[in-house]
């Protein structure tokens, strides 16, 4: 099948990129291509707006909104890169399943040489034009099937430290071959190196795994709070049974087992601790908060204690001060508005518990009822069937 040469058009690219911004007019470029061409230039548009948020020539990158939704953010992929290097040094490592190369761009910038293998034309040739806008000369491209005959002798010619594997999880549909596609992906390559890096589908049965592959780690990583992917570990590379990471500070914590597990409350003590959701799926935090109490175990848990919790690192969680909580009736309430005037709040933000689609117009309803105070903010839980009624504290102070 002909590939459409997007990467030969720059010009029309950014004056869709124009029309998306400002509504310029872009009937002329429009003209020039076929329907399927033209949707093809302004997904790439669309996605190059995207990408400045999450890589610093996001602008310039070959790529299409597809591409982009399946793509490793530079945040993950820089600190996967520093993770080999401060474990191995400045290695040679192979990116199986590379897309249109982001990951490989990451391990380029850090790692000797990247030896990067994709079957899809379109995008391998993509990330040839990526390459060359990150000016990498330490990178291999392979266009070929992982599993072939052919791609396998690269890869052992190659001689690798580590391979790293990211195969592309299904948007929908029946997801039970997953499993087999990732202990496949171990069997064959574990024969080059046991260094291997597999990212899998966070709802993936990690028991499940354990039973059919060698010891790993399970990383659970997040990027602002929020669970963004889990990674396999293996060989050299494995540092404990499951771990947590917090991006951008780059906390880690893990445990090779912990048999504590939080006694649970049904009403808030002094302090909440909301934390990182990826402390809170990997389940490492019963190893850490000693004395604390599970209140809430949603995809941040929610725990409280009498006392400001010390021996963890402050990335992994947000702490409040407990003003006043009550028995949740409503979202909007009044002794919880009273107590909001009375604490001399402008603003208030509403955290786990509340629903989604009507958390701007509680929001809107509490704070037009608020006088014109300082800039204080208030922070608002409904855990447990109770309104909860928080101040921030900073972890510093304590």
């Amino acid at each position: 099948m002909k590939i459409f040469k997007a990467w030969n058009h720059p010009k029309d690219i950014n004056r869709i990129k124009a029309n998306l911004l400002n509504g310029s007019k872009i009937s002329s470029v429009e003209r020039r291509f076929s329907t399927q061409e033209f949707n093809e230039l302004k997904s790439i548009a669309k996605a190059q707006l995207k990408a400045r948020t999450f890589f610093s020539k996001g602008y310039k990158l070959m790529l299409n909104s597809s591409d982009l939704r399946f793509a490793t953010p530079e945040i993950i992929g820089d600190y996967r890169a520093e993770r080999i290097f401060n474990e191995l040094g400045r290695v040679k490592v192979v990116d199986l399943f590379s897309g249109v190369g982001l990951q490989t761009i990451s391990f380029a910038k850090k790692l000797k040489h990247v030896l990067s293998v994709e079957i899809d034309k379109r995008k391998f040739l993509y990330s040839e034009k990526n390459m060359r806008t990150f000016g990498l000369r330490n990178v291999t491209l392979i266009n070929g099937n992982v599993f072939s005959d052919e791609v396998f002798s690269r890869v052992k010619e190659f001689r690798p430290e580590v391979i790293f594997a990211d195969p592309q999880r299904k948007e929908f549909g029946d997801r039970s071959d997953e499993e087999e596609l990732i202990v496949r992906i171990y069997t064959k390559f574990s024969e080059v190196t046991e260094n291997m890096i597999i990212e899998v589908p966070p709802y993936i049965n990690l028991k499940s795994l354990r039973k059919k592959l060698p010891k790993f780690e399970a990383e659970f990583l997040s990027v602002d709070f929020n669970l963004r992917r889990l990674t396999l570990y293996f060989g050299d590379l494995r540092r404990f049974r499951t771990s947590a990471v917090s991006l951008p500070s780059m906390a880690y914590t893990g445990s090779d087992g912990c048999v504590n597990k939080l006694a649970e409350v049904d009403s808030p003590r002094k302090f909440l601790f909301e934390l990182d959701e990826a402390l809170t799926m990997s389940k490492v935090f019963n190893c850490l908060f000693k004395g604390a109490e599970l209140l809430d175990c949603g995809r941040k848990a929610i725990l409280t204690s009498d006392n400001f919790i010390e021996g963890v690192d402050s990335a992994f969680f947000q702490a409040y001060e407990v003003l006043f909580f009550k028995d949740f009736e409503d979202e909007f309430d009044e002794e919880i508005l009273k107590k909001l005037n009375a604490f001399n709040f402008k603003y208030v933000v509403l955290k786990q518990g509340f629903n989604s689609h009507t958390y701007w117009s509680v929001r809107k309803h509490y704070e037009s009822e608020l006088g014109n105070n300082a800039n204080k903010i208030a922070y608002l839980f409904k855990v447990k069937d109770k309104l909860v009624l928080c101040q921030l504290v900073n972890p510093i102070s304590n």
